[in-house]
């Protein structure tokens, strides 16, 4: 019989957390595979945290719960979880991605069962707010990238992969402690190993994270800061393929890098204003054009502390 196990790093679980759990626990797949859910605690403020938040089990549902003193980051976490499991296959899941329905994973079994060595799963917003509705274009967007041949179109938000080629990939790199880019890196070491990632357009979760144009140009910035350097240095090709790189201060053209180099003067004050516009009952095209210049302008501020300040305090 297949066994899967659900790998789902957090630190300081939120509202939805004990929602997410229950939403696994409630799959409905039979005789088909024994299901297995491991908790990666990644040093939550407070030790019992996760205990507390997971739902009452029933009888025969077990959950493993591993914990991290310190925090290992999202890459360190899923290792974590992933190099102590037994099972044939490992999902890894954010703890804000609640399963669809009781047949998101039998929806994934097929691919499995063909010996698939990576699916990626579908991510949606059930919401009808802004934010909904431009996490929900940007998963159609990155859709038609994968279907047109981009193999590094998705993240591991909600993702299958069989544990030998966890195991042989060396999992993610721990190297990246800060947000961004360990996906692709751990992706593309796969597709060098000779796998090719698969689709499961039928298998889908909610991704119910709090959205904020604050939050979001945080991780720009932090992924500026911290891990794009890491990537573009052992990846140079495919970071150059992404838009990353157009806004990257190393890599951008001369007009971009005068224009975002002017606007990362007043970072904040962009941020102020491409906030009060998402709140205003503004088209949505406008709305996203200034989320995406916000977020361009943070992530090429990122690039740019990380070239004046990061590799001075990293020597």
């Amino acid at each position: 019989m297949l066994s899967i196990e659900v790998v789902i790093p957090v630190k300081n679980p939120g509202r939805v957390f004990a929602e997410v759990i229950e939403s696994w626990l409630n799959q409905q797949v039979g005789q088909k595979c024994d299901v297995k859910i491991c908790v990666v605690d990644d040093g939550s403020t407070e030790s019992d945290s996760v205990i507390r938040h997971l739902p009452k089990l029933e009888e025969g549902h077990t959950i493993r719960v591993i914990r991290n003193e310190k925090s290992l980051g999202r890459g360190g976490a899923v290792n974590a979880g992933a190099v102590t499991s037994v099972a044939d296959y490992l999902i890894i899941l954010d703890a804000d991605c609640r399963a669809e329905s009781e047949l998101t994973l039998m929806s994934l079994l097929p691919y499995l069962g063909s010996n698939a060595a990576v699916v990626f799963g579908k991510l949606k917003s059930e919401g009808f707010g802004f934010w909904s509705e431009y996490f929900n274009q940007l998963m159609l967007d990155r859709e038609r990238e994968f279907y047109d041949g981009n193999p590094l179109a998705f993240s591991t938000q909600y993702c299958a992969v069989s544990r030998e080629y966890f195991v042989k990939s060396g999992g993610f790199d721990c190297a990246y402690t800060h947000y961004g880019f360990e996906d692709r890196d751990w992706i593309i070491r796969l597709i060098e190993m000779g796998v090719q990632p698969e689709y499961a357009v039928e298998s889908a979760v909610y991704h119910d994270d709090d959205i904020s144009l604050p939050t979001v140009c945080k991780k720009m910035f932090e992924a500026g800061s911290y891990t794009s350097y890491i990537f573009r240095a052992r990846h140079p090709e495919a970071y150059a393929e992404m838009a990353y790189s157009r806004v990257d201060i190393n890599s951008a053209g001369f007009f971009s890098r005068v224009l975002l180099c002017f606007f990362s003067l007043f970072r904040q004050g962009v941020l102020v204003i491409a906030k009060n516009i998402v709140s205003r009952p503004l088209p949505f095209f406008i709305k996203r054009f200034f989320v995406r210049l916000a977020s361009a302008v943070f992530y090429f501020s990122g690039t740019r502390y990380q070239r004046q300040y990061v590799a001075e305090e990293e020597m």
